[in-house]
């Protein structure tokens, strides 16, 4: 998260408490002391500070000796020259800089959108299994529909089946003399028979179906609730990486600003050596 910006009686704390020190409150010294802040909120504060403070009384003094005049130009001008340098030195860091947060700021881009691309990749996915798990499902449906009038069809003919049985027991116990009647219920129990073993494989067959059904609806379910995690985990990614830029552009902003205060103290008239 970006830093919360200084305040005007931070900046005024700040260079008082410089100046006390035997130190000049200069912008650069200021943001050292608090840690950070925009040079141009910064300038103005310290400006402002400046002016507030009462300049001491000072009686006249004799003019300066012309050996003590020359020696001071002298490390007026050595202490300027440090200073360019020190200047070129830190303006090529800074560029240096620069160039490290534009190729980081190039790099959270592609990975911005190879991550958008692979979250597009994976809703596509989702839908096609979406709609391969609706198909699962009515074929569910339709096997139990299946298995469920194969059970209706079965009642009856158990029904006529323990009726058979009960009637060749019935005859068996009337008379040995009906062995065609026999027979015919023999050959119709025999059919009965056929015929509900063949409704009984139909059920079994229905069944099996709908077993297989439900493993590949189970199986799906599985597989879409890792593609959910897995793009919520791209999606957090893909947040994250947002900040991470507007973090970088910050600094940037920062970086540029800082330059700016370079080349104004850069093109400021330089001393002369008499």
């Amino acid at each position: 998260m970006p830093r919360t910006g200084v305040t005007r009686e931070q900046v005024h704390q700040a260079a008082a408490d410089i100046a006390t020190e035997g130190a000049n409150p200069t912008v650069h010294a200021v943001r050292k002391r608090l840690g950070g802040g925009s040079p141009n909120r910064i300038t103005p504060w310290l400006a402002e500070w400046r002016e507030a403070q009462t300049p001491p009384q000072v009686d006249a003094l004799p003019e300066i000796p012309q050996a003590i005049d020359q020696a001071m130009r002298h490390l007026w001008a050595l202490a300027w020259q440090q200073a360019q340098a020190q200047l070129a030195t830190e303006r090529q860091a800074l560029n240096s800089a620069q160039q490290a947060v534009e190729t980081e700021r190039e790099s959270v881009l592609a990975e911005t959108r190879e991550l958008k691309a692979l979250a597009e990749e994976r809703q596509s996915r989702l839908q096609e299994q979406g709609v391969e798990l609706q198909r699962l499902r009515l074929e569910r449906d339709e096997a139990l529909a299946r298995a469920t009038r194969s059970e209706v069809l079965l009642e009856p003919l158990r029904a006529d089946l323990e009726q058979a049985r009960e009637a060749v027991l019935h005859y068996r116990k009337q008379s040995n003399g009906l062995p065609a009647e026999c027979d015919r219920l023999r050959e119709q129990v025999a059919r009965l028979q056929t015929e509900a073993s063949r409704d009984h494989e139909t059920a079994r067959q229905a069944k099996q179906t709908l077993d297989l059904g439900g493993k590949k609806i189970s199986a799906l379910e599985h597989t879409l609730s890792e593609e959910r995690q897995t793009r919520q985990q791209a999606e957090q990614q893909l947040a994250e990486l947002r900040i991470e830029l507007a973090t970088l552009r910050e600094r940037a902003s920062q970086q540029e600003q800082l330059t700016q205060l370079i080349e104004t103290f850069r093109v400021q008239p330089q001393p002369t050596e008499h």
